[in-house]
């Protein structure tokens, strides 16, 4: 009995020796599995996740805000597929927004050329190809395939009417593209009579057209005023003084009437009516407001250079191409160096994207650098972080620019947060 006693002593002892060891190694076995302790899971999952809150991760640097849809540094005539299709020179664009698709001037093709969104392949929309003569001659209306243009300068198009209409350059001619394809001529060529006659209109007008509220189609160039086409009455209606031009180099504020805007061409016209207006060597921008008879200057003070701030302290550079999207006017300020958001001190020309809020008339950049003269010279990417090559711009009014160079056509998402850090 006593070396039984004895044995189930040993035996238990035994055990408790084996789970003594146990119970040792096991800390052992889990530093081995964690051996950094940045990655251990916290026992405590409700600190985990505050801590997640608290320290979000910083957006991935490579999305999209910024977008090169075509891209090409050579000139030429061709269509298909963005990555082969050829233009030769653009001067203006327009966002036909059901259809998702551009419409774009070529003028050295004397054509209007179509990129679809959707699939990214451009086509010739109008124009055979023939050039029209500039004194009004050589120049054919009817289908859009057949008719003939004389350097299509700038494009406007109505959502509405599906109506696209096309300004020529140095020929006083306005044509319009109905949802039909048929093309007419609205305003004939300088000083001749048409359906919509203007009186004043009797030289060369290198300007630029823009839609209006309820389907108006506004005119603006650099020696007339801002008109508006009256299709209802096929009037021409002079918002400002016919003899705008007057004032040599320095702008003047005030009566519609007694404005004056040398140097102007690029405008936008907002759902109220109210047309903004950039200069390019006026270095400011200007609001002409119908309504209450005033023209007047809310950014620059006519100083080549570039400021944000409010319109008393900012300043602005040579500017083409502006739209108005949600309570701003955008617009691509060339510029030289100095103080610059993004680019400090930098001695480099350069073209930047700015923003004017129209109820406070706060000027702000929201991104640019340093122009990039050589093949493939566009940098995508963050707001901030990408270039912005002077264009002429679009909007679908929704927070999304289209931008058109002589070389490129760009996607902009202006509420994009690529690149940046959330609060």
């Amino acid at each position: 009995m006593k070396n039984l006693v004895l044995f189930f002593l040993f035996v238990c002892l035994s055990l408790a020796c084996c789970t003594s060891a146990t119970t040792k190694q096991e800390p052992s076995a889990e530093k081995v599995i964690n051996t950094d302790a940045s990655e251990a899971i916290p026992e405590d999952k409700t600190s985990d996740k505050n801590t997640a809150e608290s320290k979000p991760e910083k957006e991935r640097p490579d999305c999209d805000c910024v977008k090169t849809l075509y891209f090409s540094a050579k000139n030429g005539f061709k269509d298909g597929p963005a990555n082969e299709a050829l233009f030769n020179g653009t001067t203006s664009i327009a966002l036909n927004l059901e259809e998702q698709v551009l419409y774009i001037t070529d003028p050295n093709n004397y054509r209007i050329r179509q990129f679809d969104l959707k699939t990214n392949t451009v086509s010739t929309f109008a124009g055979s190809g023939e050039p029209a003569s500039k004194d009004g001659s050589n120049y054919r209306d009817g289908s859009k395939e057949k008719a003939t243009f004389y350097r299509p300068d700038s494009i406007a198009f109505d959502q509405k009417k599906k109506t696209l209409y096309v300004a020529e350059a140095s020929s006083c001619r306005v044509r319009a593209i109905s949802a039909s394809g048929m093309v007419s001529t609205i305003m004939p060529s300088c000083g001749d009579k048409g359906d919509f006659h203007d009186p004043y209109e009797k030289t060369p007008d290198y300007g630029r057209i823009a839609m209006g509220p309820n389907g108006d189609l506004y005119l603006f160039g650099f020696r007339h005023a801002l008109r508006k086409v009256d299709f209802a009455s096929k009037t021409i209606v002079y918002i400002t003084g016919a003899s705008s031009s007057a004032g040599g180099r320095h702008p003047i504020d005030g009566k519609l009437k007694d404005a004056t805007f040398p140097h102007s061409r690029f405008f936008t016209v907002d759902p109220n009516g109210i047309a903004w207006i950039v200069s390019e060597q006026g270095h400011r921008v200007r609001k002409i407001d119908p309504a209450n008879d005033l023209v007047s200057t809310v950014a620059g003070d006519g100083t080549f250079d570039q400021v944000d701030g409010p319109k008393e302290t900012s300043r602005v550079g040579r500017s083409r191409g502006i739209v108005f999207d949600r309570g701003a006017v955008y617009f691509v300020d060339y510029v030289y160096g100095g103080d610059l958001p993004y680019h400090k001190n930098s001695d480099k020309i350069g073209y930047y994207l700015r923003k004017l809020d129209t109820s406070t008339f706060e000027l702000s950049t929201i991104g640019g650098m340093p122009y990039i003269d050589e093949p493939g010279g566009v940098v995508d990417g963050s707001l901030a972080e990408a270039n912005y090559i002077r264009g002429h711009l679009a909007s679908d009014d929704s927070g999304t620019l289209y931008m058109v160079s002589v070389t490129s056509i760009r996607k902009v998402k202006l509420d994009c947060k690529c690149g940046t850090t959330s609060p």
